[in-house]
């Protein structure tokens, strides 16, 4: 600080000083305080005017440079038109679109979503969507996504989950981004969940590539990683099903059962649920695994279809530590 500098702040200081010391009745006005400021300043000005003035000549052209800037950027031409990023394959509970002010619209039945969209899920709900380029993308209750590309979206709070399927040969893969940093998936099935505080990536299938603002690290099936802040990333091992992984279930594909067969439907139940299946004896697999299933679509989860099914096939089963193990009815 130069001594004109110095000063001048002591003069501030000073007045400061003076209003507080005076009784406060009357109390003086706004600008009664600017005016006497004005004039405790005057003289000062008059010494460091010219550097003042340089200082705000240098302030003015730097200032209408980022005012160009800004110009220029948003002339560069009308926005992009918005593309369609995914249709629903299934809805659960209040399901919302962001629109301007942040006002939440609810959308009675939402059928297809667009770049540049932003959805929210409430209480209890959930949503299911057909990815454009290949996949199963599903928002947990509670959640609020972006959707900004084709192969890009922002997890803003809450939690999501992906099926990468089968994407057809050349499509990109689809990154999410959060405020911890992106993650994107190498062919797989996982969850996303962030909060302020942090961002954790569980994996059931294959592996996710977590690019953090400090760190960057993969995840592999049967692992879970998370990103606090500027920590090193915890990395804990978990199960691929679960409590954890319930609500994805609920707001899954509905499953086309034409020309499919009873193993096609053990698939689908497994992939849908983390868990695995097999039969007490060989010779009972052989004999129904090939059976084929009556014609239609199966819109109930994966667990219900199951117990469903196996009825009709005069099936028990019981599932324990992750395994559906399937045996001939007992005659009652």
């Amino acid at each position: 600080m130069t001594t004109s500098d110095s000063k001048l702040h002591e003069s501030d200081a000073a007045l400061e000083r003076l209003l507080e010391e005076a009784s406060p009745r009357p109390a003086p006005s706004a600008d009664s305080i600017a005016r006497a400021r004005l004039a405790v300043h005057d003289e000062w000005q008059q010494i460091v005017g010219g550097r003042v003035r340089r200082r705000r000549v240098g302030w003015f052209a730097a200032a209408a440079t980022v005012v160009l800037a800004v110009a220029v950027v948003m002339n560069l031409g009308p926005a992009p038109e918005p593309v369609l990023v995914a249709t629903v394959d299934r809805s659960a509970g209040a399901i919302y679109l962001l629109g301007e002010g942040s006002i939440l619209n609810e959308l009675s039945e939402p059928a297809e979503f667009e770049t540049g969209q932003t959805v929210v899920t409430g209480q209890e709900a959930g949503l299911g969507l057909a990815w454009q380029t290949g996949g199963s993308l599903r928002l947990d209750e509670n959640s609020e996504l972006r959707f900004v590309a084709v192969d890009r979206v922002e997890l803003v709070s809450g939690r999501v989950y992906f099926d990468s399927q089968d994407p057809p040969a050349g499509t990109s893969r689809l990154t999410i981004e959060t405020a911890h940093g992106d993650v994107t998936h190498v062919g797989t099935q996982f969850i996303t969940e962030t909060t302020p505080e942090r961002l954790t990536v569980s994996v059931r299938d294959g592996s996710v590539e977590i690019d953090g603002h400090r760190y960057r690290a993969v995840a592999d099936a049967g692992q879970a990683l998370t990103l606090r802040g500027d920590a090193q990333p915890e990395r804990l091992d978990i199960r691929g099903y679960g409590p954890y992984w319930e609500w994805v279930e609920t707001v899954g594909p509905v499953m086309d059962m034409n020309g499919r067969t009873l193993e096609a439907l053990l698939d689908w139940v497994c992939r849908e649920t983390g868990l695995e299946f097999e039969f007490e004896d060989a010779g009972l697999r052989d004999d129904v695994i090939g059976e084929d299933l009556s014609p239609g679509d199966i819109s109930d989860t994966p667990r219900i279809a199951l117990a469903q099914f196996m009825l009709t096939y005069d099936l028990d089963y019981e599932i324990h530590d992750g395994v559906i193990r399937i045996r001939q009815r007992e005659s009652r």
